[in-house]
Order: structure tokens, then C-alpha cells, then sequence
């Protein structure tokens, strides 16, 4: 019989879950979902789902009130896991509060003999665990109770994140090839639930140690005599910019820049979100590269304007056509915003003619595969629409 495994969380969910299912075919059979966390992929994850699969490995994400409840009874999980309670999708949950009452559903539909995984960092998740009348185990970093404890972490670009995991029985040291601090969290939620499912110790190592990031999750791309760029484009929420920009400040780098796009998940005026973010990444990086109508909401320093510690494009176009002319061999960019502006082009233009340049295309997918990146958009309104629904209907609606 198939044992169902439910992730959930303000951040890591992804990640969570692609590892989770990389370090089970290395000893099972697996079906897993990511990425696309709502209702209507989760069915047809499910119904792929076949009795050889000995594990279905699933994201669950939330956008508004009352998601959450249908899909955990759909999906009858027999191990769910809380990554971090975050300020997402504000609009519709109102701050953590909200979040974390609607992610927490997942819970009451936990199976008797079911198992809860949890930040033991984060208070809101240790909520759960004074509400629960199922088994559940702890994971964290500061919290000295939890079951599972982090240690000794090292993280950059050339070296990668190494730590170590902890508990009664056994001592880890985890090699992955992740360039971020931050990501201590997915790995050890991934870890401990292959753990607690039994899978060899060993086994848990080496497939740590082989996994990839998520394309667009922090995921390093090194352009032969060029950048080393950093892509950090899916999610940009204001409340975790902090965790990007300190992974450029501890990198050893001949130079390093952060492209900063569209930032989310706030609440109230935009201007003091984007001072910040541009105060603090200025901190952590050589320059800082703006996309968008931001110079006038910023308002930096002529100091900083004059030696070109900040610059300020309108279009991504614009910010290839600039880095393209300015690059230094070996230097790291990181690329951060949301999904929108598909700033992975920066990167895709080093590699490929890339001649769509659209600002925002509304195609809801990665540039990488799309048909539409040798392809010019028109300006014209009607014939844009056109040529969007033209790729939508020949590659992404099947």
C-alpha cells in the first residue's frame, strides 16, 4: 500500500518535495508533484498515482481561504510537513495568522497512525504540535528541544552548503549543491521525513549530494568566460529578500551584482519595501541593478548614482543589454524577482538568441521551454494576445 506524503509551508514546499522524491527512487518506486501545488494538479497526480508507486510525494499550496481543507481530505496524507509560516499571499490571509490557520487544515486530515514533521524554529508550527494527538517529530537550528538539530553550517557559491543533522540515533553530514544558508531548511524537512520513512541512512547521502536545485530556485548557471549567474526569479516575497541577498554578501567574488525585478507579499505603500530592499542589497553587493519605474520610489544617494552602485532600467531587455556590456569574467548576479518579468532571460541570452523581450507575457512558465523565446513580440496589442494564446494552445495546453 501507497503512503501518502503532504508538504505545505510559506517557502521551501518545492524543494521540499523534489528532494524528497530524489532520495526515494534511490531505494522505491515514487510518484511526486511540484511547483503546480493546487487543487486540479493534485488530481491528476492522483490519478497517475498507481498501486506499484510505494510513495506519493505531493505539494500542497494555498492562494485564498478554504483551499487547503479539500485537498488535504482528497489526499488523506499519511506524513505531512510544515516548512515555515510566512507572510504570503497577504490580500487574502491578512498576515501569518491567517496563513497559518488555513495551512494547518492539512492536519485534521492526517491519517490515526499518521506522522507530522515540523519546524521546531518556527512558533506558529509548534502550534500544531500543542494541538495534536498524532506522532510528530521536530527539526530546527535554534531550537534546542527539537528532535532534530542543525549544526555546522558552511554555504557559498564554490564551496556549497554542508551541515549536520542530529538526533538520538544517528549524526548526518549532509553535501549538497545548494549555494544558499537558506536552504538548510527543505534539505533537513526532506531528510527527516526519509528518515522517519526508513530509508537507509546511506542511501539519504549520496542522493542529497546529487540533487540539483529547482531550476529558478537558486539554481547556478556558469557561462564560460562570463557571469555566474544566480536565479532566483519564481518568488520574491519582501519578508525573505534578506535570506537572497545574504547569500551574494558571504560569496568571495571578483564582483557581485543583484538584479532586483518585481518583490510581493506586502502590505500597504510599496515605496519603504523598495527602499529597503535596495538599502539592504546595496549592503551585500558591488551594484545594484533595478528593473522597472523604481528610480523615483528609491531615491538613492548621488554618491551611489555617480560611482553606479545602483542603476536603473525599465525593461529586462534593458538589464541583459547593460550586464551584457559590463560583465566581468567570474563575477556572480544574482537574479531575483517575481515570476512575471521572467528574468531567467538575463541568463538564457548569454547561451541563445533570445528575441522575445516582452515585459510581462502572461505565459505562466519558464522561458527555458518555451517555443516563444525565437519569437518576437508584436507590439501591437491584438496581435500580442494572439501569438500568447497561439504557444499557449501548441506547448503549455495539453
Amino acid at each position: 500500500m501507497s503512503k501518502f506524503v503532504a508538504v505545505t509551508g510559506s517557502s521551501g514546499k518545492s524543494t521540499t518535495v523534489s528532494l524528497l522524491a530524489h532520495i526515494i527512487e534511490g531505494t522505491s518506486s515514487v510518484k511526486s508533484q511540484s511547483l503546480n501545488n493546487t487543487i486540479g494538479p493534485l488530481i491528476k497526480t492522483l490519478r497517475r498515482h498507481q498501486k506499484t508507486d510505494l510513495f506519493v510525494v505531493a505539494e500542497l499550496g494555498v492562494g485564498g481561504k478554504g483551499q487547503m481543507a479539500p485537498m488535504a481530505e482528497i489526499f488523506k496524507p499519511d506524513v505531512a510537513i510544515l516548512t515555515m509560516i510566512g507572510d504570503e499571499h497577504y490580500s487574502a490571509f491578512r498576515g501569518k495568522e491567517g496563513v497559518f490557520e488555513e495551512k494547518s487544515k492539512l492536519f485534521q486530515a492526517l491519517k490515526p497512525d499518521g506522522l507530522a514533521i515540523l519546524n521546531g524554529d518556527d512558533s506558529f508550527t509548534m502550534n500544531i504540535v500543542e494541538k495534536s494527538l498524532f506522532r510528530h517529530v521536530t527539526f530546527g537550528r535554534n531550537n534546542p528541544n527539537s528532535d532534530y538539530i542543525v549544526q555546522k553550517i558552511n554555504a557559498s557559491v564554490a564551496d556549497l552548503l554542508t551541515f549536520t543533522i542530529k538526533n538520538k540515533k544517528n549524526k548526518i553530514r549532509i553535501h549538497s549543491q545548494f549555494p544558499g544558508e537558506q536552504f538548510w531548511l527543505p534539505i533537513t524537512a526532506a531528510v527527516v521525513a526519509a528518515l522517519e520513512l526508513d530509508i537507509p541512512v546511506k542511501s539519504i547521502i549520496e542522493r542529497v549530494a546529487t540533487f540539483n536545485p529547482i531550476y529558478r530556485r537558486c539554481s547556478v548557471h556558469i557561462i564560460q568566460d562570463g557571469p555566474c549567474f544566480i536565479l532566483d526569479c519564481i518568488k520574491a516575497p519582501y519578508t525573505t529578500l534578506n535570506l537572497a541577498f545574504d547569500m551574494v554578501k558571504n560569496i568571495k567574488s571578483t564582483r557581485r551584482r543583484i538584479v532586483i525585478g518585481n518583490i510581493s507579499d506586502y502590505a500597504g505603500n510599496p515605496k519603504p519595501k523598495y527602499k529597503n530592499a535596495y538599502k539592504y542589497a546595496r549592503e551585500c553587493a558591488d551594484q545594484v541593478i533595478f528593473i522597472g519605474k523604481k528610480q523615483t520610489t528609491i531615491k538613492p544617494c548621488s554618491d551611489d548614482i555617480k560611482h553606479e552602485r545602483v542603476i536603473f532600467v525599465q525593461t529586462p531587455e534593458e538589464a541583459f543589454d547593460f550586464i551584457k556590456k559590463t560583465y566581468i569574467p567570474n563575477e556572480v548576479i544574482l537574479v531575483k524577482g517575481s515570476a512575471n518579468l521572467h528574468l531567467e532571460r538575463l541568463m538564457l541570452a548569454f547561451k541563445k538568441k533570445v528575441l522575445c523581450w516582452e515585459p510581462a507575457c502572461k505565459v505562466n512558465d519558464n522561458c527555458l521551454t518555451c517555443p516563444g523565446l525565437g519569437n518576437k513580440f508584436n507590439r501591437n496589442k491584438i496581435l500580442r494576445n494572439k501569438k500568447i494564446n497561439q504557444i499557449k494552445s501548441n506547448f503549455f495546453i495539453k
